[in-house]
């Protein structure tokens, strides 16, 4: 009996270690794809899952000055068009992969790409309304969010940003200098140190590149 519970459990483990290792990879590829372009159609429809770094701009901003102009309908705005924009690059894809892009579907792609970063653009502006004793923290998420932007661009369809006037090019990073992960930990710091300069009926939010579950099955190696 004794056997039989130390070879079960041996088996239990060889399971588990095994299984862990296959959706470490799984999500490793993930938290790399920004840089080794593992899978570019899943990186840039994950635009919605970035778009708290936008948003919690507007939220910083509004929870000091409440009238100001972006605290009526940006942060709804830039969501949908995050949406929208997830949606026209699947469409771009899918064409692509079945031969051919309909002029249609990349003057939809241009057209998402223009008021997704028209949107952002606006929010990330608005810091500029602030008391500059309070600026500091939030320009750093700014300038987060500006990095995060700029990187995005780099991985949108070639002829659809020919046609179209990309907001933070200047914000990209030098090719292979950028690590997902390691902004992804960067951010979140960043956001801690925001939170307590803000009033506390306004919360930001962290971001997170894996599900809650790969983070715990990988004991936080995963962020």
């Amino acid at each position: 009996m004794h056997n039989r519970n130390r070879n079960r459990n041996r088996l239990l483990t060889y399971i588990w270690q095994h299984s862990t290792i296959a959706i470490m990879l799984v999500a490793l590829c993930s938290t790399t794809m920004f840089t080794t372009g593992c899978n570019t159609l899943t990186v840039v429809t994950d635009v919605q899952k970035f778009v708290p770094v936008i948003t919690n701009v507007a939220d910083a901003v509004c929870g000091f000055v409440p009238n100001a102009t972006v605290c009526t309908g940006a942060v709804a705005s830039v969501s949908a068009s995050a949406n929208i924009l997830a949606q026209a690059l699947v469409d771009y894809y899918n064409a692509q992969s079945a031969g051919a892009v309909p002029a249609s579907i990349l003057s939809a792609l241009q057209q998402a790409i223009t008021v997704f970063e028209a949107n952002a653009a606006n929010i990330l502006d608005a810091v500029h309304v602030l008391n500059p004793m309070l600026q500091s923290e939030i320009e750093a998420i700014v300038a987060a969010a500006s990095v995060l932007l700029g990187v995005i661009e780099t991985l949108l369809p070639a002829t659809a940003i020919a046609g179209v006037t990309l907001k933070f090019t200047a914000n990209q990073p030098a090719k292979g200098a950028f690590s997902l992960s390691g902004f992804v930990s960067d951010y979140n710091a960043k956001v801690d140190a925001c939170q307590k300069l803000i009033p506390r009926n306004v919360t930001l939010h962290k971001i997170h590149v894996h599900a809650l579950a790969l983070r715990v099955v990988t004991f936080g190696l995963l962020k």
